[in-house]
């Protein structure tokens, strides 16, 4: 049987059949639940990135920070612990301000109820420098002098030591300090593992107290007439020289100060009397020595030869006054 016009209609039916097959097959897709089986994705961080010290140690405070991302449902909640601790929910970054060694686990799930397989960081840090303490044992002539440091972290690098004010030097071993009049110091610091250095310390090492008193020689001068020079050498091997005082009459006149050898005092007599004069001296630890030779000196009194020379120029005045009387 024709039918007119059933080939069109025949192409009509067989495109609203493609229509009908693909609506049925949108909405049989559109009504399965989408499925995220994949976990979210956890990253550590951190700050400062890399470590400040030596040997990979942190010589200051780090900064966790923890990023979780999720391209399906989204992150529903981080967790993180340290060093085996309880597990807490992360917030925000965290601080490591301690010296320790660190291990950081973390992990996180997403809306899906997917979770994310456990992950771990770790790091080192030490904030803390090291210690040294010191031992001085009194030899007499030597003193020695021990230096130990500890350091509870990474452990001491070096000791370094400057005595008297020297080049600095890594220590070794015992110093020993010979000992003589003077102090001596040392000055001393330790350096950890780490890098963290440790404030400079200092020892001042004192000699054996000096009871001794110095030498001392004395004598006396006449410069003019009645002008005086007192000349004093004194001596000390202990803590050294310090002055040396003078005396007319047991009155002080005044001092002389430094090293030595030779102290000098010049003095002007105001009469013909004797005089008793006298020189002290004192080393640096404060002990003293005075001159034997205490002596009653007269300032107008005159040798044999200083008065033989003074009666030849009186008779010489004399004779030249009674020759001018004559000629006049």
């Amino acid at each position: 049987m024709y039918i007119e016009g059933g080939s069109d209609m025949k192409q009509g039916m067989v495109g609203r059949g493609v229509v009908c097959a693909v609506a049925v097959l949108f909405v049989g897709i559109s009504s399965v639940p989408l499925v995220d089986s994949t976990p979210p994705v956890t990253t550590l961080s951190f700050d400062p990135e890399v470590p400040d010290g030596h040997s990979n140690w942190y010589v200051s405070n780090v900064n966790v920070t923890l990023n979780a991302t999720d391209d399906f449902s989204g992150v529903n909640v981080t967790y993180y612990r340290i060093n085996g601790g309880a597990w807490q929910v992360y917030d925000y970054p965290f601080l490591l301000n301690r010296s320790n060694y660190y291990t950081i686990e973390f992990y996180s799930i997403d809306n899906a109820g997917n979770v994310e397989d456990v992950q771990s960081a770790s790091c080192k840090v030490d904030v803390v420098p090291p210690v040294t303490t010191y031992h001085v044992d009194d030899g007499g002539d030597v003193h020695i002098c021990c230096l130990e440091a500890t350091d509870d972290m990474s452990g001491v690098y070096a000791t370094f030591i400057s005595i008297d004010g020297g080049a600095w030097q890594k220590y070794g071993s015992p110093i020993k300090i010979t000992m003589d009049s003077y102090s001596h110091t040392i000055n001393f610091y330790s350096v950890d593992k780490a890098g963290n250095e440790e404030d400079i310390h200092q020892i001042t090492i004192y000699p054996h107290p000096d009871e001794s008193p110095p030498t001392i020689s004395f004598s006396v001068q006449k410069i003019v007439l009645n002008k005086l020079k007192f000349i004093a050498l004194a001596y000390d091997v202990g803590s050294g020289m310090d002055r040396v005082e003078f005396y007319v009459d047991s009155q002080f006149l005044g001092n002389v100060t430094g090293p030595g050898p030779e102290y000098e005092w010049n003095w002007t007599c105001p009469d013909a009397d004797g005089h008793t004069v006298q020189a002290i001296a004192y080393n640096k630890a404060g002990n003293s020595a005075a001159n034997n030779n205490v002596t009653r000196y007269h300032p107008f009194s005159y040798d044999h030869r200083q008065l033989r020379l003074t009666q030849l120029s009186l008779k010489f005045l004399e004779r030249f006054f009674q020759l001018f009387l004559l000629l006049k």
